[in-house]
């Protein structure tokens, strides 16, 4: 009898946010795809070395099968299904509020799916689910794992996603190796600060819907706001906001979370002596890399921490948009070398296995804005076409004998890839309320944003939307 093999939960996969959060991802494509080639390209990839760790259930054996695999056919157009139908076609020009992902549930996953890590241990199940819908004109590909499994990145072009797509092109000789699935190569991290947190003397305290914006109303924030803090400069440069003496820097990333704070907490301007604690998810993994995490290799597990600005409201509505972008690429700046993390972690998290240390900066009585920035996992870029153009070859080898393969080459040579990505957070440990992915930036050049807000305020901001009031825009 072959022995078990055990694979361990890292540190950073046991944080009590992770193991009680089950996260589901669903791509829309505007083209029929195998479901067999899906599943059996996947399995391929959690097979080889390394990357069998997500193909694990959560107990002491790795499985077979690797993964749970759920197809639904409908012999209809996607636009004919009563929930299909509703999925954003149509764009509008000006930021909207265009969905709410909880309707897309039902086509998400499969109606037995696991909601949280109980459910997966006690049925003994595969961490990672494949869910596929196909329409006539239309296939919606679903993903769904518990968050103590990956981190955004690595379930995106650093991980998952990215080497799905070389099995499916016959390039697995490109596959990176995987480091640290069997041993914890972050348990060291913040165990020896060279320095102190920049953040040390304040006080440390315990404690859904989807948008779209065109990519041309993002550029002309960033660039307002460039131009507002080389004026600010005055050839002096940002004071800090990334870019070097004459030419101060921020990013798209950084615009948007300044401008959608101020939306997150349009029902605060009535206190303007509140704190904001507006945290960043922040990918170690660079930082890290050619030190705890070798060069070249892909590393399946949590590796992002939170970074944040701490402005009150009055600075969140009174200053420029700029001014708030800026204090955004600062911390990230600031707080985002290596010795700054190991000082964060040590400050913040000074004993994994007792949660109730668990610290942040701030005051007691703060309102947190969390985002989460996926635009670097390439999530509107998982090019699937290998997958469609298996169906037309079966076409035609029907139609035209002997042509299928000519068919095939030609389909391949245009990369399929998402019309619509949408996701869902469940989770038993922190209500998500305030929290905030954007999503990343479609083939037309929209960004998509989501999130979760307390009942009665997405209505607020759409209203706010439609009426042309784009604050800080």
């Amino acid at each position: 009898m072959e022995s078990e093999r055990v694979i361990p939960l890292h540190d950073f996969d046991t944080m009590p946010v992770y193991p009680n959060m089950v996260l589901s991802l669903m791509l829309k494509y505007d083209k029929v795809l195998d479901p067999l080639v899906l599943r059996d390209s996947l399995i391929e990839l959690v097979s080889r070395e390394g990357w069998c760790k997500l193909g694990s259930r959560l107990k002491r054996n790795v499985p077979t099968p690797a993964i749970t695999f759920s197809h639904v056919p409908y012999d209809m157009n996607v636009e004919e299904h009563h929930l299909g139908c509703k999925i954003p076609s149509h764009h509008p020009d000006k930021p909207s509020v265009v969905a709410d992902p909880a309707t897309f549930d039902p086509l998400a996953r499969r109606a037995d799916a696991p909601k949280d890590l109980e459910d997966f241990i006690k049925r003994d199940l595969p961490q990672l689910e494949l869910h596929v819908v196909s329409f006539r004109n239309a296939t919606i590909v679903s993903v769904q794992l518990p968050a103590s499994l990956l981190d955004g990145m690595s379930l995106g072009a650093q991980g998952l996603f990215r080497g799905w797509m070389l099995v499916l092109q016959g390039r697995q000789d490109e596959i990176p190796p995987v480091c640290g699935f069997d041993q914890d190569l972050l348990k060291g991290l913040g165990k020896e600060p060279t320095e102190k947190h920049k953040c040390h003397h304040l006080r440390m305290v315990k404690k859904d819907e989807s948008s779209a914006f065109r990519e041309g109303f993002v550029q002309q924030l960033r660039q307002s706001a460039l131009d507002e803090l080389a004026a600010q400069a005055g050839g002096k440069g940002a004071g800090g906001a990334g870019g070097d003496a004459a030419k101060p820097w921020i990013s798209e990333g950084d615009v948007l979370v300044a401008w959608w704070t101020r939306y997150a907490t349009l029902h605060l301007r009535h206190r303007p002596d509140q704190t904001i604690n507006v945290g960043n998810a922040y990918n170690i993994r660079r930082v890290l890399s050619g030190n705890l995490l070798p060069a070249g290799h892909a590393y399946l597990s949590n590796a992002s921490l939170g970074l944040f600005m701490l402005p009150q409201v009055r600075d969140v509505f009174g200053r420029p948009l700029s001014w708030l972008a800026a204090q955004m690429r600062r911390s990230i700046v600031e707080t985002g070398t290596r010795a700054q993390i190991e000082a964060l972690v040590a400050e913040v998290m000074p004993d994994w296995t007792r949660p109730a240390t668990f610290r942040m900066y701030g005051d007691p009585g703060m309102h947190m804005v969390v985002f989460t920035n996926w635009t670097q996992a390439q999530f509107y870029q998982v090019d699937l076409a290998p997958a469609a153009a298996a169906v037309g070859d079966k076409k035609k080898a029907v139609d035209q004998p002997g042509q299928g393969q000519q068919q095939q080459q030609q389909q391949q040579q245009q990369p399929v890839v998402p019309s619509f990505v949408s996701y869902r957070i469940s989770s038993t440990f922190w209500p998500m309320r305030d929290s905030f992915c954007i999503i990343g930036k479609d083939s037309a050049g929209r960004y998509w944003l989501g999130g979760a807000l307390q009942k009665g305020l997405w209505a607020k901001i759409d209203s706010e939307l439609q009426q042309g009031n784009a604050i800080g825009a």
